[in-house]
């Protein structure tokens, strides 16, 4: 129990507070109040609130702290169930009440409507999932609506039972507020909390369909893009499928980074009529590339030093394999110190060695500038080169023809949330610039 309430974070945790309060006040109130208020004996059905409150509870502390979403979700849940049974235990009053006790029950209403708005605000403005900065005034406004509609609703309070007319409750205008602006926080929640899948199948689209021309493509691209949509909701149902195609591709982008530029040298070389000791020495290593793969060196390399040493690893090896020279340039991470998640700096660096191949391969001798800049929540890689440019048409033509280089960069970047960009540096399409930025912008 201790274990899952440390994952709940702070947030659930004060959630979780006020919806056990929350329920324990209209446990009391049925208990104690029924008699005053004119509603007779509690029955079963009365219960049926409080059981509904207390079972989204329970799911809140089980799954919170791996599923926050459902978590917010089901507190949100209980406190509207507690508000809502308050204003149906007013509305099914039968006799006068003491003003006193009228203005303490519309209190209640009021506080456990503010309760509810408040969680849902903190749902939709949570900085994991919310659309935009401008969330955060909404849902602050979200909150003083209901406020205020607490302060009028005590503010003219009939002091009888009698004259109720509306459906929800005393205090109509606090329950429609809550009704009204719950929803809407909701839905900008459960909005924000699916936009990541979205992102991500309109990645995985960009990847299978580069580009759509006609209306019938793009009314395919957006079925296609539905499917990977729903595929993204529910991982699980081909996750075993999507492991060993990724598997099998990255390994493929690793045999063609790593291990097919040393073949293409030893053939050269043996074609060229070399000394045995130079062509034996490339051999070893191409040998020593495939060993790598094998045992995953390029993670140990990412593992020991970090991203900025293992791409100057990278252009050490290029330099005394080839007539390329490579300068880097580290700018400062700035305040946001720490290393960027793994994933990125495994992407960030088989960028890099795809994008120094291609230039040892298509522009030998030219003379090659990386700057890097990453940190734990930004990774910005930028390598140029002076060579003769590339067609900026190249990435869609590699995707098409099956050339590896450029699209497996491209395929790199959307993996993990980041973005390519591969265009000329000078006007005329002379030299080369290969951009990889996580996040993507």
């Amino acid at each position: 129990m201790s274990r899952r309430w440390r994952d709940l974070g702070p947030g659930l945790q004060l959630s979780a507070i006020g919806v056990l309060g929350a329920i324990l006040t209209l446990a009391a109130l049925r208990l104690g109040s029924l008699g005053d208020l004119g509603t007779g004996p509690a029955t079963p059905p009365t219960w049926l609130p409080i059981l509904v409150a207390t079972a989204a509870w329970c799911a809140l502390i089980l799954v919170g702290g791996t599923r926050p979403s459902i978590g917010w979700l089901v507190a949100i849940l209980a406190l509207a169930t507690v508000t809502l049974d308050v204003a149906a235990l007013l509305r099914g009053a039968r006799s006068p009440v003491d003003p006193t006790t009228w203005s303490w029950l519309l209190v209640l209403l009021a506080l456990a409507a503010i309760a509810t708005v408040a969680v849902s605000a903190a749902y939709a403005a949570d900085a994991v999932r919310r659309l935009g900065a401008w969330v955060v005034p909404i849902a602050i406004g979200g909150v003083v609506v209901v406020i205020l509609a607490g302060v009028v609703a005590m503010a003219t309070a009939p002091g009888s039972v009698d004259a109720v007319a509306s459906p929800l409750g005393t205090g109509s205008l606090v329950t429609r507020g809550l009704v009204v602006v719950t929803l809407g926080l909701v839905a900008l929640g459960v909005l924000g909390d699916l936009r990541p899948a979205a992102r991500r199948a309109r990645r995985r689209l960009a990847i299978e369909r580069p580009t759509a021309t006609t209306v019938g493509d793009r009314l395919d691209a957006g079925i296609a893009w539905a499917r990977l949509f729903v595929d993204e909701l529910s991982p699980g149902r081909t996750r075993a499928g999507r492991a060993d195609t990724a598997e099998r591709s990255r390994l493929a982008r690793d045999l063609h980074a790593e291990v097919v530029p040393g073949l293409r040298r030893a053939l050269a070389q043996a074609s060229g009529d070399a000394p045995v000791g130079e062509l034996e020495s490339t051999l070893r290593g191409v040998l020593g590339a495939l060993e790598a793969i094998g045992n995953s060196a390029h993670a140990i390399q990412l593992e020991l030093g970090g991203l900025v040493p293992a791409i100057e690893w990278l252009a050490e090896r290029a330099e005394a394999e080839s007539a390329v020279r490579i300068t880097i340039d580290v700018a400062d991470p700035g305040s946001d110190a720490g290393a960027p998640p793994s994933e990125v700096a495994a992407a960030a660096y088989r960028v890099a060695g795809l994008a120094i191949d291609n230039i040892v391969r298509h522009a030998p001798g030219a003379a090659v500038a990386i700057r890097v800049q990453a940190s734990s929540s930004v990774v910005a890689l930028t390598i140029e080169d002076d060579g003769p440019g590339l067609d900026p048409a190249a990435l869609d033509t590699a995707r098409r023809t099956g050339h590896r280089g450029l699209a497996d960069m491209a395929t790199e970047a959307a993996a993990c949330g980041g973005a390519l960009a591969i265009e000329p540096v000078q006007v005329g399409g002379h030299g080369t610039r290969v951009r990889f930025d996580w996040p993507a912008s």
